[in-house]
């Protein structure tokens, strides 16, 4: 009976009411704002309470954060940084050999550029900026 992320949560909200404590026996966060429902390694996304744990914000992110998911976060931004590496030119004139070294030159983020030339900002400060072309 696969439920996915949101319903089973929904469930849990439902039946059980918002996490109330951190069931970690090591936790040493005092007094968090909030709790969160975290699913319990190897089990799936149903409607079993059993299949969920209640933690602290804190402990739920160290719980959540494995070996596996380090590489994940490693693969995907292993292509952002192949993204980093193109040439861009700034208003049809000067040529900077990526967009890291561009914006490290006028100390503005990578994001700024990046989204200019996708067209999600019309300018930036400096400018169009846009990928130069390839051979």
């Amino acid at each position: 009976m696969e439920n996915g992320y949101y319903k089973s949560h929904s469930w849990l909200k439902y039946w059980y009411g918002r996490a109330d404590k951190c069931e970690n026996d090591k936790c040493d966060y005092k007094n968090p704002k909030r709790y969160e429902w975290a699913l319990i390694k190897g089990k799936a996304h149903e409607k079993k309470r059993e299949n969920y744990i209640m933690l602290c914000p804190s402990c739920h992110r160290k719980y959540d954060y494995t070996e596996e998911h380090r590489k994940n976060i490693s693969k995907a931004r292993k292509g952002c940084k192949a993204l980093n590496k193109k040439a861009v030119i700034l208003n049809g004139e000067e040529e900077f050999e990526s967009i890291s070294k561009a914006a490290e030159f006028f100390g503005v983020s990578v994001g700024t550029i990046h989204n200019n030339i996708k067209g999600l900002s019309k300018k930036t400060k400096q400018g169009k900026w846009e990928y130069a072309q390839t051979n």
